[in-house]
């Protein structure tokens, strides 16, 4: 269950500086202060990063807890690839069993390739600090700002969480988003390789303009993911670089053990 977010803004009077402010009913049944903690937790930690994003006060009244960030004017990947092709951003996202999957506009090799440079080396960054992200997609990359060029930001550390695989057992707990969730996840037993995984799902949208992996249900998605098959299709893909179809794959391999790792991927875009 997912519990109700208010996404607002607000601004500095003395500095004239914009912040975000992301309000949770504390009397929602699914709130979990727990939870909340953890994040709040985790963005301190993970937000020194320039391309994660910063927690600069958090606060409460008597019916909410307000988070107050970065301010990310650009909007999300997902809506920003949409609108440049002229798509409409109320297409499915893949969160709801009866959502169909729709195409998404595709962004050049070299669009692609500098904004999954910046997720990758904000994942490095977190995955340096024994944190997993746990559900890296479109939706949670934000853009500074309007600019083209604008630097993105991973936002979003709510399912995030510390893991020393060193001297713990693998993770277990079922979380994600389907299309972007990765098989071993869905097994109950992963590690933060399974970011990675999701990056080559993202990697592959934004190439072809549809998810790898999918069905016209959660549960028939799930199997795709499990049957972890990435058809790279030729009409879809033949603009595409063999370079880029091979990195997707390594970023997809169903192995973690075989997965390049974030340094890796980054050390490959250059």
């Amino acid at each position: 269950m997912v519990v109700p977010i208010i996404r607002s803004s607000l601004r500095a009077r003395i500095t004239d500086v914009a912040y975000a402010i992301k309000s949770i009913r504390k009397d929602d049944p699914n709130f979990v202060a727990r939870d909340l903690m953890r994040e709040i937790e985790m963005l301190r930690v993970a937000g020194g990063h320039g391309g994660i994003i910063r927690l600069f006060d958090v606060y409460e009244d008597d019916t909410h807890v307000h988070l107050v960030t970065d301010l990310c004017e650009g909007g999300e990947l997902f809506d920003r690839v949409i609108a440049r092709r002229g798509g409409s951003s109320s297409s499915s996202r893949g969160d709801d069993d009866d959502d169909e999957c729709v195409d998404v506009p595709c962004l050049t090799e070299g669009e692609a390739a500098r904004i999954l440079g910046q997720i990758l080396d904000a994942l490095s960054h977190m995955h340096g600090l024994g944190i997993a992200h746990r559900d890296v997609k479109p939706e949670n990359v934000m853009f500074a700002t309007t600019d083209d060029d604008s630097p993105v930001r991973l936002i979003d550390l709510g399912l995030s969480r510390g893991h020393d695989g060193a001297s713990e057992g693998p993770m277990s707990r079922v979380v994600g988003t389907p299309y972007y969730i990765a098989p071993e996840v869905l097994r109950g037993k992963y590690d933060k390789s399974c970011d990675l995984w999701s990056v080559g799902v993202v990697a592959y949208v934004l190439l072809c303009g549809y998810p790898p992996f999918n069905g016209d249900t959660t549960r028939r998605t799930y199997e795709s993911v499990l049957r972890g098959r990435c058809d790279f299709h030729a009409e879809d893909w033949k603009n595409i670089g063999v370079d880029a179809m091979d990195f997707v794959r390594k970023l997809l391999d169903i192995d973690p053990g075989r997965r390049m790792t974030a340094r890796q991927a980054l050390t490959i875009l250059g």
